[in-house]
């Protein structure tokens, strides 16, 4: 019987890379020394840490708050207590200010100059005034001993007048 087989050769193409190709009939060695770690225990390990580190980054978070506060408490205390000492000190200045006006007043002063200095009121005829015979007017006097830098300053001034700077 003639060779039913098909003549794979062919001059363009290489039909036997689609042949069936016979099982290998060895087994697979693993190589050694290769820790064998299971998908479960990988992932389980990986969630564990992730947990962790977010815990730990909520519990820093946390003490970070708890620190703010505090801070935040130990302020609006020393606040308080520097109102109150403001409020203490504002009466303080009231009460001086009154007794500064009581001291003060025009009767008080009046009683001191005359019963500590001995003062009196002056009546009117203790009162004299005096009049003064002259013109009212101002003349000065020009001083025949006056300096160069004083005669360049006043010439300076009256050149600038003549020019109309101020």
């Amino acid at each position: 019987m003639p060779d039913t087989r098909l003549d794979n050769s062919n001059l363009a193409y290489d039909i036997s890379v689609y042949e069936p190709k016979p099982k290998r009939t060895e087994p697979e060695t693993e190589p050694q020394g290769r820790i064998q770690v299971k998908k479960g225990q990988a992932s389980r390990v990986l969630k564990a840490r992730g947990l962790l580190a977010l815990g730990a980054a909520a519990l820093i978070l946390g003490l970070f708050m708890l620190c703010g506060q505090v801070e935040q408490n130990r302020l609006f205390g020393e606040i308080s207590q520097l109102e109150s000492e403001i409020r203490t000190l504002q009466a303080d200045n009231a009460a001086l200010a009154a007794e500064y006006d009581s001291i003060a007043s025009l009767k008080n002063v009046e009683e001191y100059a005359k019963n500590t200095l001995g003062l009196t009121k002056l009546d009117k005829s203790q009162i004299e005034y005096v009049e003064f015979e002259t013109d009212g007017v101002i003349s000065s006097v020009d001083s025949a001993d006056e300096n160069i830098f004083v005669r360049l300053r006043n010439w300076l001034s009256s050149v600038g007048e003549y020019l109309g700077a101020e």
